[in-house]
This record gives C-alpha cells, structure tokens and sequence, in this order.
C-alpha cells in the first residue's frame, strides 16, 4: 500500500508499535509518550523539530494515554509534512466491559481528525487517507479478512465470522462474502439490527451455544 513508508507517529498503545516494527516501519510515540507535557513556548521548537524529521503517516489505535501532546503532534505531522497518510486501527464506538461502556477508540479518533482537519487545512476535501479523516484499517474494512484468508489460505465462502457487534464485526463479514454470527453478549442487542440496518446469518444468545446448542450425535453401533 505505501512501499516506501519508513516511519510514522503512533497514536495508541505498544501493540501497534510492535506491529508496525513487525513489517520494518519505525515509529516514534505510542506509550513512551503518554507523560509528555508542553508549553507555548515548546510549540515552536517542536514544529521545527517535526519538520527535520521523516514521517509518512499518522496511525491511531486505542490510546488510554491520549494526552493534548498527542493530539498537538499528530496536528503538527499532517502540517509539516502535507503528504503524510493517515490509518486508524478500528474506531469503535464503545466496548462493554462488565455492566459498563467503555469509550473505545471511534471518539480519539474524532478528536484526532478534528485537529487534522482544523490545522492542516489544505487536507480538507482530499480522499483518505491524505485529507482529514483516517482509513480504518481493522472491522468493518473487508480487506482485513480478505488478507487474513489471503495468508492463511481460507475461502471465505465456507467461513463464518462470529462477533458480538454488528457494524464492526458482523458488517465485515458480510462485506467479505462470508455468513455471519451475531452473539448477544457484546454491545448490540437484537434491537440494533433494524435500527443499524444490518442482518446477520445466524444468531445465539451466547458463543457457547455453539456446543451446547449442537446437533445430539447417535452413539454408532458396532
């Protein structure tokens, strides 16, 4: 996709330096600058800082360290160098966690591209992932699955993705031309499907009904 990418700015956490180290891209921010602090007056000296450096992109996955650093960075990347891309690892909207929604990475990433969108101008209007809004790389994108098979030698039409979220999970396995298997212990219930317009193959309650649920076998006979 960009042969030549060298190295990028990371907004999230280590998995995705790791990851990206993975297929020899570097990357500078990520975890190690989750204490990082500034004032006006460092605003100009890291602008400059920014512009003698390489960066190619930007990437944006789950940060519980987002900090006004980060945003401000990532703000400086897309000035300083115009043709810089922009990924993001998936932008849930929310996860739930026990009785509880989290915040997932859908809002960081709003904040990201308002910054983007409000300081590099001249992105604006351009077609991701070189104007203001990120391309999301992970669900609901089919591509993910499709490289995935790709590697692993699977034909989709004889998988099944079995998540618990339709406009991630089960919207790319639909976009990918697999059957889909919706489990209702996520964020989405049975009411979300009319309201988001989306329809899996086959629903459970739970991913253990997949056993308990199973045809009873006969015991053969000798």
């Amino acid at each position: 996709m960009h042969p030549t990418a060298e190295r990028v700015y990371v907004v999230g956490g280590q998995g995705v330096v790791d990851e990206l180290a993975k297929v020899g891209i570097s990357s500078s921010g990520g975890p190690e600058e989750d204490t990082k602090k500034f004032d006006e007056a460092d605003f100009t000296s890291l602008a400059e800082e920014l512009g003698r450096e390489r960066y190619d992109g930007v990437v944006v996955g789950w940060d519980t360290g987002l900090t006004y650093y980060k945003i401000t960075k990532s703000s400086l990347v897309f000035q300083r160098h115009p043709g810089a891309f922009f990924y993001a690892t998936n932008d849930d909207g929310a996860d739930r966690v026990g009785d509880w929604m989290l915040p997932g990475n859908g809002p960081l990433l709003k904040g990201l591209e308002a910054a983007c969108a409000a300081c590099a101008p001249a992105r604006v209007g351009k077609d991701k992932p070189f104007g203001t809004e990120a391309i999301v790389l992970g669900k609901p994108n089919p591509d993910y699955a499709r490289l995935i098979a790709e590697w692993n030698g699977i034909d989709l039409s004889r998988a099944v993705m079995v998540g618990d979220r339709l406009d991630t999970d089960i919207l790319m396995g639909k976009r990918a031309g697999m059957k889909s298997l919706f489990v209702l212990t996520g964020v989405d219930g049975l009411a979300q499907m009319s309201e988001k317009q989306i329809y899996p193959d086959f629903v459970l309650p739970r991913v253990g009904c997949l056993w308990s649920e199973r045809p009873q076998q006969q015991p053969s006979r000798l």
